[in-house]
């Protein structure tokens, strides 16, 4: 009696299926932004982002979130500007995908208002008229 025995490896080189959208950002000081990368392939991809210098982003920093693909920055600084680069990967090879922050806007501007009664008389007839924001 013969036994055949067979192994099957698949493997899939990594494909982008969901980049940062839109690719170039302009992006408010100290607001929050949720990047989105999601890859297929075979086996399953790691992700990995990189900031704008090229550094590996850690997630021990409370700044930054990665739940597989999607990296969330809490707290945007003027220093974040620049090309975020996600990275997908296995044993095949990987694929990357970026998204330029192109400016964080400051935050500087105030708005105050204030509740005014204003009468006028026209026509010896009295109006009050109250403003309220």
């Amino acid at each position: 009696m013969t036994f055949l025995c067979c192994y099957l490896n698949f493997a899939a080189l990594p494909t982008i299926q969901e980049r940062p959208i839109p690719e170039t950002r302009s992006l408010t000081e100290d607001y929050n932004v949720t990047f989105t990368c999601l890859a297929s392939g075979l086996p399953p991809p790691q992700y990995e982002w990189k900031n704008p210098n090229g550094d590996k982003v850690s997630v021990f920093n409370p700044r930054f979130d990665i739940e597989k693909g999607t990296l969330t920055i809490t707290g945007i600084r003027k220093g974040d500007v620049g090309v975020w680069t996600c990275e997908a990967k296995n044993k095949r090879g990987s694929t990357k995908a970026t998204v330029n922050i192109k400016e964080v806007l400051g935050t500087g501007f105030q708005l105050l208002f204030e509740v005014k009664n204003y009468i006028i008389n026209i026509n010896h007839k009295h109006y009050d008229f109250i403003f309220q924001f």
